[in-house]
């Protein structure tokens, strides 16, 4: 059995869904099907089967599925063992959102090393579930997490479920971008009801532990939707159409200046979220982790950032 078929199926139970599992592993959907059924006539019982819910692990597949957790955890270490030149080799994996505040501090934090020794930094963009799966499955080291507060509860049992520890880093709350051209541009802050007639810009789905997705940021009574993936490409369509909006966290003025953004204070009643930085228990920081985590932490307690992450 080839060990890409590990990856494949965790990938199918993370998003309980085929279609969306081919989408994010960039493979044609009826190539997983067809790879997915030859392993279950390989095997001789089924991994999968088909719900209103979507697809679902049947009771022997979630024992396959908690093994090949453990394969590709294995697998990763084998990789390390090859890739690590040596104990001076400044070293860190780690999975992050979609954030232009926490790509500025990764730059800046990147500047920091030392040029004149090995470099092994391996940084994913991703959503938040993938980002604790990526820590579990020993893609990444570390990560950091952010979620609506209100879906708590079922982050935390999901960290919990995988073994992993948490820290909370901050909480804060999203905002409304617009192009500087937009009627509402000049408003010290927005309701939920003075965007139903704009149309939203959409990063992607969200999906919550348990509750499989979620239109989480889609959360306004209108059908107006663009879903688009790449960032600097939100940022385009928002400043060329002036009758969009996108929920997000704050920008950099240097995004907002690029761009011709304002950015407008959002009150919603669930528009409060929560950061954290997720790794495995037994997890011994490297100094280079050691100074990332620390550069993290005082970024955030700057006064003139708080809130707005």
């Amino acid at each position: 059995m080839n060990t890409l078929f590990f990856k494949y199926a965790l990938e199918v139970a993370r998003t309980s869904s085929i279609t969306h599992a081919a989408e994010n592993l960039f493979i044609a959907q009826p190539n997983l099907s067809k790879a997915i059924k030859e392993v279950e006539r390989t095997l001789g019982y089924k991994i999968f089967t088909r719900t209103s819910r979507g697809v679902v692990p049947t009771q022997k597949g979630l024992l396959f599925l908690e093994l090949a957790e453990k394969i590709i955890t294995k697998l990763n270490e084998i990789e390390d063992i090859a890739q690590a030149n040596t104990e001076s080799t400044q070293r860190m994996h780690i999975s992050i959102p979609n954030s232009n505040f926490i790509t500025d501090e990764l730059t800046i934090f990147m500047n920091s090393l030392d040029a004149s020794k090995p470099i092994d930094l391996r940084i994913k963009e991703t959503d938040s579930m993938q980002a604790i799966i990526d820590v579990a499955d020993g893609k990444s080291d570390m990560a950091i997490v952010r979620h609506k507060v209100m879906y708590e509860k079922y982050f935390d049992d999901y960290i919990s479920e995988k073994k992993l520890t948490s820290d909370v880093l901050c909480t804060y709350s999203y905002c409304v971008l617009v192009s500087l051209g937009n009627q509402i541009a000049t408003k010290k802050s927005l309701k939920p009801s003075d965007l139903e007639y704009l149309i939203q810009i959409l990063h992607s789905e969200t999906f919550i532990p348990y509750l499989g997705e979620s239109k989480e940021e889609a959360e306004l009574d209108t059908d107006q939707y663009i879903r688009i993936y790449e960032r600097a490409t939100r940022f385009e369509m928002l400043s060329s159409i002036p009758n969009t909006f996108m929920i997000s966290t704050p920008m950099p003025p240097k995004i907002l200046k690029r761009y011709n953004l304002a950015q407008i204070q959002y009150d919603s009643p669930t528009n409060i979220y929560r950061k954290l930085l997720v790794y495995q228990t037994e997890h011994n920081f490297t100094q280079l982790e050691q100074r990332f985590t620390n550069h993290v932490r005082q970024y955030i307690d700057k006064p003139d950032i708080q809130n707005i992450q």
